[in-house]
């Protein structure tokens, strides 16, 4: 490098910063791409000569970056840049071939990058596509400018053209250089924003958006395709009707929306998402004008509590978007360290942009001859997804994303979800949170009619222990349960259980009667549960490996007077009133009691179980279960998992948890064989592969 084609240098800002820094290990991120098409008869020469003068005359046009032989990053500013140009005449394609030509260019240009260290980091591309068709394509880091500065560019280009076709030539305003706003946020003190930071963040742990196998889709190459929807009309204003009846901005409710849906997405209430500021309000005096990048990331933490009323909630999260802007300069990088988040794990996975107007409309209000031209912008980010949201008559939602993290059908779905919410908010604030719907019509009609239309034929009006009778009549002889070398025939496990079922009934269990079963795993426990619903009671299944405290709230709760469990299992319960049966080789076998079927008199309504939940979220809640319930559920899955006479289940989870309940019960109603595991055999994996290739299950 030359030092004497530099005319100024100075540091960058850490958003500048972290804009190289990705671009550099990332092609693509951050190379804006601005397409303007121009149906009028335009001069390319004179045009260039314009945007010739435009980077001639403001100092962050000409600025590079240099860090060699530096102790820190720099931007260095040249004195004379030679704008690139390429010029091409494409009248002889056909339209076809134009668009395809258009789209191989834009991917190749984005590729191609910049080499930052040697300016401009920007380049011009011209198109001749018609006598009167013209585009051009404007491509810069996004390191240099940011939207307001392009906009800024854009018009005070198009005056020179305009004017130079007029045969005036106007001054262009002289803007305070980019390199103030650099010396003022190098004086800033950061205590304050560090202690808002550390507060604001505290307890909050990074969330990853599942979304496929990471380890597979990180080896393809990176694309970043994008979707858009755009709003109706009619839609787009009830919106701001409803944010400005309120006293709150379009922007809050965009917010809000994004925060619901990836709430929903992440299976989270406390969601983190980064948030775009302009940051030119509280800073030096002309900064509205300037050029440069002064946009800041920024993570914006909300808590989505399905209870809270939906417009104070909207209320908080505006009160939160004024509360940033004292700390809304503060380098991401400082955020990113005063949080809790492990080192080299960002905050968040997802920015939202919104744009208070469409860069074609805005740029149409100012004075010259915009009628035949249309701009539109490229971007692209380092994030995995980002929602760029666009005011203007019609509100523009566009998704950006990860091609090799999200396929195309999901950005789809999830735009819809998106629109949904926000037509939530448009239509009714008078709502909890949680009462927004983000389905879209097409997902309710599945969900509510089409994926619901599942009846079938079953029989209804059975008990469970009636299909395992039947069962036993159709094979008799066949091995039901094995433990260990103990076997029981249908024949033998129907008379056991009979046998045990007299006892019960002598004991006044019959329908609506719970009976605890505390057992190890063992053929007893299987008597137990078949003696029990023989008797035309319902069995309350424990675990012995359960704290006694829990086991003895559980028999309290449920009221059950009468405990089937073995001398092996050690017992210290606080309940009052309770019979305890033992039942195995060391307890009573009712051999004295008939083989034949007592009276029963259950029906398909009565309880045939009553399974407690795990009680994370407080005290354990016993949950009733029918025998009409537990048999369409058992007939269902004979019917889309059939079993066979031959086939073996292995029985290995506890009784307590309700997946036990087809294990049991699968095999006995359709012929199968029941094996159990050991008692704490679901612990050891050796012990299980061992056992099922012993028995071939």
């Amino acid at each position: 490098m030359n030092t004497n084609e530099v005319e100024a240098s100075y540091p960058l800002s850490s958003m500048q910063q972290g804009m190289l820094l990705h671009s550099l290990h990332e092609g693509g991120a951050y190379i804006q791409q601005m397409t303007c098409d121009l149906k009028e008869n335009l001069d390319p020469v004179a045009l260039l000569e314009a945007w010739q003068q435009v980077l001639q005359h403001h100092e962050i046009l000409r600025t590079a970056f240099r860090w060699e032989g530096v102790p820190e990053p720099i931007q260095e500013v040249y004195k004379a840049i030679e704008l690139p140009w390429r010029n091409e005449d494409w009248r002889h394609l056909t339209p076809e071939v134009r668009q395809q030509e258009f789209e191989d260019f834009l991917a190749s240009d984005r590729k191609k990058g910049f080499d930052v260290t040697k300016p401009p980091l920007m380049r011009l591309a011209h198109f001749r596509l018609a006598d009167t068709h013209h585009r051009l394509v404007w491509t810069f880091h996004h390191a240099l400018l940011d939207g307001r500065s392009q906009l800024t560019v854009l018009q005070e280009v198009f005056a020179l053209y305009d004017a130079r076709g007029n045969g005036s030539v106007p001054e262009l305003r002289t803007r305070r250089p980019y390199r103030d706003y650099i010396n003022w946020l190098q004086q800033q003190e950061w205590s304050k924003a560090r202690d808002f930071w550390i507060e604001y963040l505290r307890g909050f742990k990074p969330l990853l958006l599942k979304t496929g196998d990471e380890e597979f889709t990180s080896t393809l190459p990176r694309r970043f395709p994008t979707q858009s929807l755009e709003l109706s009309e009619e839609f787009s204003t009830a919106l701001k009707l409803v944010a400005e009846q309120h006293q709150i901005t379009l922007n809050t409710m965009v917010q809000a929306s994004w925060a619901v849906l990836l709430s929903r997405y992440y299976g989270s209430a406390d969601i983190v998402f980064g948030t775009t500021r302009a940051c030119r309000h509280q800073t030096l005096t002309e900064s509205e004008s300037m050029l440069g990048l002064f946009i800041n990331t920024l993570p914006l933490r909300v808590n989505v509590d399905p209870e809270q009323p939906l417009l104070e909630w909207l209320t908080e999260l505006r009160r939160q978007q004024i509360a940033f802007r004292a700390y809304e300069q503060t380098p991401l990088a400082k955020i990113q360290e005063w949080g809790e988040a492990p080192r080299g794990k960002s905050l968040f996975e997802t920015v939202l942009v919104f744009e208070n107007y469409r860069l074609n409309d805005q740029i149409k209000q100012s004075e010259g001859q915009w009628q035949g031209r249309l701009f539109d912008s490229l971007e692209q980010t380092h994030y995995p997804l980002t929602l760029a949201a666009y005011s203007g008559r019609e509100l523009l939602l566009r998704l950006e994303y990860d091609g090799r993290r999200f396929d195309d059908a999901s950005i789809e779905r999830m735009l819809g979800h998106l629109t949904s919410l926000l037509e939530g908010m448009a239509e009714d604030l008078n709502r909890s949170v949680g009462q927004l719907s983000m389905l879209s019509p097409t997902e309710r009609r599945q969900l509510l009619s089409e994926w619901n239309q599942t009846s079938e034929s079953y029989r209804s009006q059975v008990c469970l222990h009636q299909l395992f009778s039947e069962q036993v009549k159709r094979t008799p002889e066949a091995a039901a349960v094995v433990f260990e070398n103990e076997q029981l025939s249908f024949a033998e496990l129907e008379n056991r259980a009979n046998q045990l079922a007299h006892h019960l009934r002598s004991r006044d269990v019959g329908p609506e009667v719970l009976v605890g079963v505390c057992m190890e795993r063992s053929v007893e426990m299987v008597v137990a549960l078949l003696g029990i619903l023989k008797a035309g009671g319902a069995y309350v299944p424990l675990d012995p490996g359960y704290p006694s405290e829990r086991l003895s709230f559980m028999l309290a709760d449920a009221g059950v007077k009468i405990l089937l469990t073995q001398r092996s299992v050690e017992l210290d319960l606080d309940v009052n009133d309770l019979e305890r049966i033992y039942l195995g080789k060391d307890g009573q076998r009712f051999l004295s009691e008939p083989t034949t079927p007592p009276e029963n008199d259950a029906h398909p309504q009565h309880p045939a179980y009553v399974i407690y939940t795990s009680g994370s979220t407080g005290e354990p809640k016993g949950v009733v279960i029918t025998h009409r319930a537990i048999c369409n559920h058992m007939q269902w899955m004979q019917k889309e998992f059939p079993l066979t006479h031959g086939d073996c289940v292995l029985q290995k989870t506890p009784i307590s948890f309700d997946a036990s309940v087809w294990e049991f019960y699968a095999p006995l109603l359709a012929g199968a064989c029941l094996v159990l595991a050991r008692p704490d055999g679901h612990k050891n994996p050796l012990y299980l592969v061992q056992t099922v290739q012993r028995l071939s299950l």
